[in-house]
This record gives structure tokens, C-alpha cells and sequence, in this order.
């Protein structure tokens, strides 16, 4: 099974824990695996009728976080009630967003890789929500990235959305946590090893995350236009976090 391509786990072993009970503007649903003991989050569009591409976002994004080394939780595809889902295991967080979090990560470095992600992905909805933070035994910090609904074509209700985020660069992911996490001597050189790792994806690797996206979750067409944004994109990748840092700095 490639990485970029969650398994489909059988409904008969799947209990339904109904909505996830939390302020959201979509309505995801919890799946409990008794056999391993985990539970996930489930997103379809069914659950997200008003963001239809949600779980295309989701598998997506899953896909290519994986692909570039980034801490995504593990995800599966369930089909459930004739309904197909994507499914990302739950962390619970052990600690809070604070500054001796962030000094004792156990790999610091990836904050520049989360960012250089989220730039790539048009993800505009990247706040410290979704982040979880989780302890180790020695008191470092493991930090894990959640909730990529809003990546690439995010809420809309067609494709057209991916087109004008992709020209205008919606920076709104980047303002959010950026002033949090990372301090006022931002410089590119910071993101060298992420933006290589985006820059070095061929054609042929997007064009296979894209089409491993289950055809219940995106149309043929729409997944045209998601490999071409997105080859594009990674050339453009170096220039446009460029354009981000010279606009957190004078703000």
C-alpha cells in the first residue's frame, strides 16, 4: 500500500460514536475501532454538505504531509452506512500552546516544515487549535498537525475557489500562528530543507496523490485541476513564502 494512500477499513468493525460535540462549522463524526482500541475523526460529504470537498482536502493533504515527513496523524478510509469517509486517529493533547513547549520540541525545525506546508496547500484555516501538542517522558514536545479541511479547494462549493486562492495566496493560515510560533528575525533560509523537499515532488508523484483521492470525494475533472494548480504551485512555492515573511515583517 503506498504511504499516500490510506486502506479502507470494513464497516462490520466500526462502532459509530455520532458528532464530534465541539464548536465547528462542519458536523465530523467520531468512528470507534474496538479491535485496536483507536478512534477517529470522520469527515464525508455527507457530514459536510456545505463544504463538499472537505474529505478530498483531507486526503489530500494527508497524503502529501506524509510524503514531505510531516507528524499527520494516521488516517484510514472507512465506508460506513454507504457512505465513504476519511478518518484521522485522534491525539488528545497533553500540553497547551506556551513558550517552553516550543523551546523543548523534540524536532524544531518542523514548524518551518508546517508552515512551507500550509503555504503549498492554500491551507487557510492553520491556528494553534490545530496543532496538538503532546509530552514525552523526557519533557520534550511532540507537535502534530490536524484538520486540513480548508486545504487546496477548502469550503467551497465548487472548484473555482482553488483557482482564486491559488492566485491570491490567501495568507490568513499564515498570520495566525506565525506571530505565535515563530519570532520577528524570520528569514528563508529558516525553510531551505522544506522548500527543497516541496520543490523536488515530480509531476508524476502529484499526479498520483491526486488520483488515488476516491472518486466519491472529488470529480474527474476536479482532479485535473488540482495537479495542475499544484505542479504549478511547487515551482512558485519559494516565491510565494517569500511574499509571506516580507508581510509578516512589516506588519
Amino acid at each position: 500500500m503506498s504511504k499516500s494512500q490510506p486502506s479502507l477499513f470494513p464497516s462490520n468493525a466500526i462502532v459509530d460514536l455520532g458528532n464530534l460535540k465541539e464548536h465547528t462549522a462542519s458536523s465530523p463524526r467520531i468512528f470507534f475501532v474496538p479491535d485496536s482500541g483507536r478512534t477517529y475523526v470522520v469527515k464525508s460529504q455527507k457530514t459536510n454538505p456545505a463544504e463538499p470537498y472537505t474529505p478530498a482536502n483531507e486526503f489530500l493533504a494527508w497524503g502529501l504531509a506524509k510524503e514531505l515527513g510531516l507528524p499527520i496523524p494516521e488516517s484510514q478510509l472507512f465506508d460506513f452506512d454507504g457512505e465513504k469517509y476519511f478518518g484521522s486517529l485522534i491525539h488528545q493533547p497533553t500540553k497547551l500552546w506556551c513558550p517552553p513547549v516550543l523551546q523543548n520540541l523534540i524536532s524544531p525545525n518542523i514548524l518551518f516544515d508546517i508552515i512551507s506546508f500550509d503555504i503549498f496547500a492554500c491551507n487557510t484555516d492553520r491556528h494553534l487549535n490545530n496543532l496538538i501538542f503532546t509530552e514525552n517522558n523526557n519533557l520534550t514536545y511532540n507537535v502534530h498537525i490536524i484538520d486540513h479541511g480548508r486545504c487546496f479547494f477548502g469550503e467551497a462549493t465548487g472548484p473555482e475557489l482553488f483557482k482564486k486562492k491559488d492566485v491570491a495566496t490567501d495568507i490568513s493560515g499564515f498570520v495566525k500562528i506565525v506571530p505565535y510560533l515563530i519570532n520577528n528575525h524570520l528569514d528563508i533560509s529558516h525553510f531551505e530543507s522544506a522548500l527543497q523537499r516541496i520543490e523536488q515532488l515530480t509531476t508524476t508523484q502529484l499526479r498520483s496523490f491526486v488520483q488515488n483521492i476516491p472518486s466519491e470525494f472529488l470529480a474527474e475533472a476536479d482532479k485535473l485541476l488540482a495537479e495542475t494548480i499544484l505542479d504549478s504551485r511547487k515551482s512558485r512555492i519559494r516565491g510565494l513564502l517569500t511574499g509571506q515573511i516580507q508581510f509578516f515583517q512589516r506588519r
